[in-house]
């Protein structure tokens, strides 16, 4: 009964001990998944980092083309406010020329002529500085796209780190989780050694029962077989004692009662040496007449 106690013990023991691992290694599919994740994670940060670093660059780079395209312009506003300055000039002179030679027309279609030239030059600088207009435009145009992206990214980079925060503090809840597991594995370790102990106490208990046992059996296997020879010795003695009392009978016609009335010889072989003559006697007298009386 101790040992099917002791068996039913240890079965739940281990049965305690495989459930405590089987969690430990529903933990550490969690963990190594949760892991996984958070270099996941990471890697979309690094990568959201190496383009932010990019579009930086970038943003760096359309600041420094918007820089040379405002200080292009300043020099093509320059350019037109002197030809315009010029072309105003001009006109002055055209004018007071056309006062003082009114008869030389031909010096005055070419005036008009280089007049025609310099504003042709003008519209060209003015399509020049809308062109130049345009294109800073769409470089701020560009520039505002690439800030909206980087906010979504700072953004996207904000939630990413409440995430990782978030899985940082279930890693610490799982860490302390599987330090709480393995303490009561250890502890269960400890017990689970008691009972080994225990076990060996209580096997070499079982074997020295055991042992008794087996000796006791032994000397009830003796005691049997002497019972078996007592048995045959007392079978053999009663076949004796039928075939003494059956002899008694037909040689005396006497029983066992009665022949206890008889007294005992005191001489054996006389009394067999007595009882041998008179068989020999008997003998003599030869067969029996049925008919005499």
């Amino acid at each position: 009964e101790e040992k099917q106690k002791y068996e039913k013990s240890i079965e739940t023991t281990l049965k305690t001990s495989e459930e405590l691992e089987k969690n430990m290694q529903e933990i550490d599919i969690v963990y190594a998944t949760e892991k996984q994740k958070m270099v996941s994670i990471e890697e979309n940060i690094e990568k959201a980092e190496n383009r932010l670093n990019k579009l930086k660059e970038e943003i760096s780079n359309i600041e420094e083309e918007k820089k040379v395209n405002r200080e292009v312009k300043k020099q093509k506003e320059d350019e037109i406010a002197n030809l315009t300055k010029e072309i105003e000039e001009l006109n002055v002179v055209i004018e007071e020329f056309a006062k003082a030679n009114k008869d030389n027309q031909t010096y005055i279609d070419d005036l008009n002529f280089d007049i025609t030239n310099l504003k042709i030059s003008v519209s060209s600088f003015d399509e020049s500085n809308m062109s130049i207009d345009e294109m800073i435009e769409r470089i701020n145009q560009d520039i505002e796209n690439s800030n909206t992206s980087i906010n979504n990214k700072k953004i996207q980079i904000s939630a990413i780190k409440d995430e990782n925060s978030a899985i940082d503090t279930s890693i610490e809840a799982s860490k302390q989780e599987i330090e709480k597991i393995k303490q009561e594995v250890s502890n269960s370790s400890k017990i689970v050694e008691d009972l080994k102990a225990s076990r060996t106490k209580n096997n070499e208990k079982l074997v020295k029962l055991e042992q008794d046992i087996t000796d006791k059996f032994k000397i009830l296997e003796d005691v049997k077989e002497q019972l078996v020879k007592i048995d045959v010795k007392k079978t053999k003695i009663e076949q004796d004692k039928e075939q003494l009392v059956n002899h008694l009978w037909e040689e005396y016609e006497i029983t066992p009662n009665n022949a206890e009335e008889y007294e005992r010889p005191t001489n054996i072989a006389v009394a067999q040496k007595q009882v041998h003559d008179l068989r020999n006697q008997i003998k003599n007298l030869g067969s029996i007449n049925v008919d005499s009386i």
